[in-house]
């Protein structure tokens, strides 16, 4: 039977008393995120009484409580919120976060204190603690609390990849393997675990285990983009450069690349090329750019006329190279063609006709600009001239990033034994404004012309005036590389793969010459060694023929 009128009335009234509660609860939310604990918590409180078993209610009354100092209280509501949902994320990393916006770091604390004391044993409050620590600067907490999840739960990936990324930030690659065989052991499987592990193991030059390991992760996962272009890496730096470029094609497919032309017909290999326009472009970073130039001859001669776009500040260097037909930059408006091709991409179209690599020198600095920075260079005082670059770009729009220019770029202070070597004048060519690009280097005088460099030109025509350069992994040294100028390449232990394992000499720069740090992290080695083959150089210009190799 249908209900009757007195029924129909307290369905409608339920029904009225619940979208009232819903509304407030919503205004509750609104409140938390605008830092209004107190009114949240009116809003908040007459719904979880009304509801004290529904969990939204529950965690909203936390949340506004423990911004309200109320730690235990609050404590007492999350906690239970985290228990019936052993699955999620604890909830007091969302309190933690409103009491953070807030400005609020005393009562985090003592939140964190009273929800430890009623849950010790809940892993995903200790990994809300840690990733708290971590926010603010505070690696030891983070890594104290980021174990004691992995011990409440053996094998949990996040807090080992977490603890792995804060040792390996601390100059502890050692300890961060260990953390993640110790949580692949331990099980579940997982996929991100086998690719943290791969890159740390490649980074450290255990390039078969590292391969085993991304092996072992694409059978968990084989989509994962970003695994698959760290495998790609570890068989590039395997000297594997025919599977490495083919590999290497799914950093397309990682959500977090950004195609620049993502609509146009992408160039792949086999494609008849005679007749056709390839538009090449820019891909990944200057020296990428600068270090691929080299192939563009080689697609020419595949019978395609070429079209290269650059950003503004490669313009002025590429206008001239070798094998495009028309090169444009910055906000130009593109002609008609009928393929694009990231630049990168050019040694997996060309298949058999990428090898061998294309030797350098390939660049030159226009006559002009070099003669007018001749002059410059001739008023500096007497000495060799050297240019120098400890610092790469920064990159803090990307963390991943970030962290390996961190360890690419050395502090200035490391590269005061370089003053010491007599006869030298020091050419500063550092570029950037990261915090290390601003240091100056002590006891090292350093003429800085950078004020009025306007582009890569300009760095190109100094750089014809010297030497050699002594340059960390950034884009300078592939510059003077491919003008085939002497390069004394500063290198992390970790190092790219393009400069391979095992070698002090490049395939790709023959006069190019590699100082790597035997240890993680350690510069000081490295700078004494650059500083006694600098004593060593006879004075003159590198002639291009010169390998400038290490022996023995």
């Amino acid at each position: 039977m249908p209900p009757g009128p007195a029924a129909g009335g307290r369905v409608a009234q339920g029904a009225a008393q619940g979208a009232s509660q819903d509304a407030a609860l919503r205004e509750a939310i609104d409140r938390l995120r605008e830092g209004g604990f107190a009114a949240a918590a009116r809003l908040a409180e007459p719904v979880y009484h009304a509801r004290p078993t529904s969990l939204e209610p529950m965690l909203v009354l936390g949340l506004a409580l423990g911004g309200c100092g109320h730690p235990d209280l609050a404590a007492d509501l999350l906690d239970e919120v985290a228990r019936r949902r052993p699955d999620a994320p604890h909830p007091a990393a969302d309190l933690l976060g409103l009491l953070g916006a807030a400005g609020r770091e005393e009562a985090a604390a003592d939140y964190l204190a009273a929800a430890g004391a009623l849950a010790p044993r809940d892993p995903t409050l200790a990994l809300a603690a840690g990733d708290w620590a971590r926010s603010r600067g505070r690696a030891a907490a983070a890594r104290e609390a980021y174990g004691r999840a992995l011990a409440l739960r053996p094998g949990w990936s996040e807090p080992a990849l977490r603890l792995s990324s804060l040792a390996v930030a601390a100059d502890e690659p050692e300890e961060a393997v260990a953390v993640l065989e110790a949580a692949l052991a331990a099980g579940p499987p997982s996929a991100e675990l086998c690719n943290n592990l791969g890159v740390l193991l490649a980074g450290l030059g255990r390039l078969p285990a590292a391969l085993a390991r991304f092996e072992e992760g694409l059978r968990l996962a084989p989509d994962l983009a970003r695994l698959r272009v760290n495998r790609a890496m570890a068989l590039l730096k395997a000297g594997r450069r025919r599977e490495g470029w083919a590999e290497f094609e799914w950093r397309l497919r990682d959500p977090g690349v950004r195609r620049l032309l993502p609509e146009a017909p992408l160039l792949t290999p086999g494609v008849p090329l005679a007749g056709r326009t390839v538009l090449v472009t820019y891909d990944s970073g200057f020296g990428d750019t600068i270090q691929f130039a080299r192939y563009l001859p080689r697609l020419r001669a595949a019978g395609a006329s070429v079209l290269l776009w650059v950003p503004t500040p490669l313009g002025r260097l590429l206008a001239d190279v070798a094998g495009a037909d028309s090169v444009l930059s910055g906000d130009m408006v593109l002609p008609r063609f009928d393929w694009h091709c990231p630049i990168m991409r050019l040694p997996l179209v060309l298949g058999e006709a990428a090898e061998p690599i294309p030797a350098a020198p390939y660049l030159k600095a226009d006559p002009a600009l070099a003669a007018r920075w001749a002059g410059w260079l001739a008023a500096l005082p007497a000495g060799r001239r050297i240019g120098l670059v400890w610092a790469g770009s920064a990159r803090a729009h990307d963390a991943h990033l970030a962290e390996i220019d961190a360890r690419r770029s050395l502090d200035a202070a490391a590269l005061a034994p370089l003053g010491a070597v007599p006869g030298l004048c020091w050419v500063g060519l550092q570029h950037g404004d990261g915090p290390r690009a601003r240091q100056a280097p002590p006891g090292l005088v350093l003429h800085d012309p950078m004020g009025e460099v306007r582009d890569f030109a300009d760095t190109a025509a100094i750089i014809a005036g010297l030497e050699a350069v002594v340059s960390v992994d950034t884009s300078v040294a592939h510059l003077a590389g491919a003008m085939g100028r002497k390069v004394l390449l500063l290198d992390r232990h970790d190092n790219c793969w393009r400069w391979l394992t095992g070698r002090e000499d490049s395939p790709w720069y023959p006069t190019l010459r590699i100082f790597r740090q035997e240890r993680w992290g350690e510069w000081g080695p490295v700078v004494a060694r650059v500083a006694a083959a600098l004593g060593h150089v006879p004075p003159g210009p590198a002639r291009p023929d010169d390998p400038g190799r290490a022996r023995g």
